[in-house]
């Protein structure tokens, strides 16, 4: 799937975001993905494509953006593998 990085200009600032569409020519109805505290990383974006595989543009803004740009240090250590058995 492309995957264009991008910023939206807002009154606070430069809002970094990621825009994810399926391969070629067509009208695609829009997703807005808002994402966890932890923002933008792996988990969502493996989560947008398949989104995007199903027909659909993913728009993905870090909506953190005022605190800094992703990846951003989430809280706990590593919450991709939050519910996973541990190895």
């Amino acid at each position: 799937m492309p995957l264009q990085e991008l910023e939206i200009r807002t009154q606070d600032g430069a809002c970094d975001s990621a825009l994810i569409y399926p391969e070629g020519e067509g009208r695609w109805p829009g997703i807005l993905y808002l994402t966890d505290i932890a923002g933008i990383r792996p988990a969502n974006r493996d989560s947008a494509a398949r989104l995007s595989r199903q027909g659909y543009v993913v728009l993905m803004p870090n909506i953190f953006y005022r605190t800094g740009r992703v990846p951003l240090k989430p809280a706990i250590r590593d919450l991709d593998s939050v519910g996973r058995p541990q190895r």
